[in-house]
């Protein structure tokens, strides 16, 4: 027994090397190459070959990868069984296929990003100013993640949402988007940092009748909204729910125009008829 966890503890630190020193110089990343090792060699080996280099783009989501993710689930599930069944003679097979389903399935969401890449050959052939431009890229990806999003969908806009909720929401490279920093609002494959993450769709086939693509919609056509809660409301709307007793704002409260704009509701001249619903300061 304590042979047999030593070989396997030995094992063990190989693969952690290997993921160390080559998986963190891709998009894998260093602990889904460890595990997808340590569960079976070859579908590890095959992952960490197929995965882009971190200085390239990541793996773009794909339908096809959340398929064989979820074929890969399923077959490992069953695998525990014959495992249980033969006191665990079959072979450790079920987990191999359980890790490999559920990073397909992350690889299908374009979730496999690695933002803490590591070259190691390149730190013995380049000079030590690269080493901190890469540094700085993958600081400055880290940034490019961490801003509140606005997007418009059928004339209907919604957030704010996180970098990983956008991901979920999977929208298409025509969708508007917003967020701090933009000067307006811009089609999604036009911001940098959500440009993998969306979905493509292939352009209509061109006739002989077309002239011009159709008009982008702006955010000026949109109704005059403040969003509260995710729901927008006139000046007058807020005034009638107001009225009512229904206080869907506060003196300190913070909502959002249809930029995506904060305004104060104390500090803004248009909400300054509001203020009479309110209990007057101390």
């Amino acid at each position: 027994m304590n042979e047999t966890f030593t070989i396997f503890l030995i094992i063990c630190i190989f693969f952690f090397i290997i993921s160390e020193i080559f998986g963190r110089a891709k998009h894998i990343g260093r602990w889904w190459t460890f595990f997808l090792l340590v569960g079976g060699f070859l579908p590890g080996l095959l992952a960490l070959i197929f995965s882009p280099s971190a200085k390239k783009e990541p793996t773009k989501g794909g339908k096809s990868y959340k398929i064989w993710g979820i074929i890969s689930l399923i077959f490992g599930f069953l695998s525990i069984i014959p495992f249980v069944a033969t006191g665990g003679k079959q072979g450790y097979t079920f987990i191999a296929l359980i890790i490999l389903g559920l990073y397909l399935i992350q690889l299908s969401n374009g979730k496999v990003i690695n933002l803490n890449p590591k070259f190691y050959f390149e730190n013995l052939k380049i000079d030590i100013p690269i080493s901190d431009n890469t540094s700085k890229i993958v600081e400055k990806q880290s940034i490019l993640t961490n801003y509140l999003y606005f997007i418009i969908e059928n004339d209907i806009q919604e957030g704010p949402f996180s970098f990983e909720e956008l991901i979920d929401k999977r929208i298409s490279e025509a969708t508007l988007v917003w967020r701090k920093d933009l000067d307006g609002w811009k089609k999604a494959s036009e911001v940098r940092e959500i440009k993998n993450i969306i979905l493509y769709t292939p352009p209509p086939i061109p006739t002989i009748f077309e002239s011009t693509p159709p008009p982008i919609p702006v955010a000026e056509k949109l109704p005059n909204k403040y969003w509260i809660n995710g729901k927008g409301y006139t000046i007058e709307e807020i005034e009638k729910e107001l009225i009512k007793g229904n206080y869907i704002i506060f003196k300190d409260s913070v909502i959002y125009d249809n930029n995506g704009i904060e305004i104060f509701v104390k500090g803004s001249y248009m909400f300054e008829h509001l203020l009479k619903y309110f209990p007057p300061d101390n």
